[in-house]
């Protein structure tokens, strides 16, 4: 399975499960990493669901992209006549995020990086220390302070004016209402299937605005049952550990 190995990182095969035929520098100083030299894959449950509801053309946005981990799957099942545009702010993942990208130059002119985060509005934000393990799980606060590392900046998604969109996965370790509030014209506009973290770190009733803004918008709520590849319908407060998916049902089927 190994490729090729230096110092710090090994090239491995990534989702061997599904064939894609994606390589990833893995870097076992790192908790994700060491997980996917262990098992191949990162986050079973949203590969699971990308497999699933992508097709071949399809234009997706990653929104705390972290190194590519799923930017690159969902590169690889969109195809060259797709479009992924990935969002990810922190300078401490831009490189791996890079380096994963040039290990599959079939992703090269499918997948965009943009250096910058999404919220509600346009403006000025800081990132705060990364949250540990290694995960490149760093989140933004309003101001500078001690241990905030740099200024990055803030765009809404509708900014872009993107004229189809079938795809959103927003994983910012808690600002995801805020992501979706700067998205809701181009939602309402498109209906693309939409992917939010719902981590139970958090109490249930901070994941109810989420619920709440995709129900206003038409939208219906689904946990993935990886057991038979259904989507289950699911309501607040039952969301479950990892992620939750929105579907619109103009796009069931």
């Amino acid at each position: 399975m190994i490729g090729s190995q230096n110092s710090v990182s090994y090239i491995v095969d990534y989702i061997p499960q599904l064939g894609l035929g994606l390589r990833i520098d893995c870097d076992p100083q790192n908790y994700i990493d060491r997980f996917v030299l262990s098992n191949g894959f990162w986050e079973p449950f949203v590969l699971g669901a990308i497999h699933l509801l992508l097709r071949p053309g399809d234009v997706c946005v990653d929104v705390g992209a972290n190194a590519g981990y799923l930017s690159m799957v969902m590169g690889s099942l969109v195809g060259p006549s797709g479009r992924v545009l990935s969002f990810e702010p922190n300078i401490a993942v831009l490189d791996k995020f890079c380096r994963n990208i040039a290990l599959n130059s079939e992703l090269k002119d499918v997948v965009e990086l943009f250096t910058v985060g999404l919220g509600r509005e346009s403006k000025e934000m800081y990132v705060a220390p990364d949250l540990g393990a290694g995960l490149g799980n760093a989140t933004l606060v309003a101001s500078a302070s001690e241990g905030t590392t740099h200024e990055v900046c803030i765009k809404t998604l509708d900014s872009f004016e993107l004229s189809r969109l079938d795809c959103l996965k927003v994983d910012v370790e808690g600002m995801e209402i805020e992501v979706l509030l700067g998205a809701q014209e181009t939602i309402r506009r498109c209906h693309p299937h939409i992917i939010f973290e719902t981590l139970t770190n958090h109490p249930p009733e901070f994941h109810k605005p989420l619920e709440e803004f995709v129900r206003d918008l038409g939208y219906r709520t689904y946990a993935l049952n990886l057991e038979d590849g259904r989507f289950e319908e699911i309501t607040y407060p039952y969301f479950p550990q990892e992620d939750t998916y929105a579907i619109h049902p103009s796009r069931l089927r």
